[in-house]
């Protein structure tokens, strides 16, 4: 039978093979290597940022060199024979390395982040027998105790540090004891920093 030739009528064609199954996934142990995968990742990140930070330390360490050159320059003026005071020259080696370290530190002050500490918009601002009472135009999260900075208000003697006492969401007071007069502008009101290392914002 040609190509072009269709097959005997009534003869049995033989079935094509069967397909072939799909391999059977054991989730479970696809889980557990995810999970291992991961960890593994973990480690390695952690791993990399200790050694990051031993690196970093390791450079900043005061060379005995360096500390005993700081040292003899803070006491250039001292006269004193250090190998007859060896305890003389110890202690100022410990105040040498100690001031290297600070200005090794000072030089990276670049890389700390700036705290953004959020500010609220007063709504009004009034004084009566040598109390201000603030309102601002959004809830603000000052407690009673703060050191909120006032700023933009005129007159300019209600602006400054000023320790709060809070009323409510939206109000709080602080002394000033000199009327300023009415207020001709409003401005805002900034509480005061988080603490090092505390989460601000998202």
């Amino acid at each position: 039978m040609t190509e072009h030739e269709e097959p005997a009528r009534g003869v049995m064609q033989p079935n094509p093979p069967p397909a072939p199954s799909p391999p059977v996934v054991d989730k479970a142990a696809a889980a557990e290597k995810t999970a291992a995968d991961k960890a593994a990742a973990d480690a390695k990140t952690a791993a990399d940022a200790e050694d990051k930070a031993k690196a970093a330390a390791e450079k900043a360490r005061p060379k005995p060199e360096e500390i005993e050159f700081v040292a003899r320059a803070m006491d250039i003026d001292n006269g004193v024979d250090w190998k007859n005071h060896p305890e003389h020259g110890d202690n100022l080696r410990a105040t040498a390395r100690r001031v290297i370290l600070g200005f090794r530190a000072c030089g990276r002050l670049g890389e700390v982040k700036k705290v953004d500490v959020p500010t609220v918009k007063m709504k009004a601002i009034t004084w009566s027998a040598g109390i201000v009472t603030v309102e601002t135009a959004a809830p603000n999260t000052l407690v009673t105790g703060n050191v909120a900075t006032v700023d933009g208000v005129a007159p300019a003697s209600y602006n400054g540090r000023q320790t709060v006492t809070v009323i409510d969401a939206t109000h709080f007071t602080y002394p000033l004891e000199v009327y300023p007069g009415a207020s001709t502008a409003l401005g805002t009101v900034a509480p005061p920093p988080p603490p090092a290392g505390a989460k601000t914002g998202a």
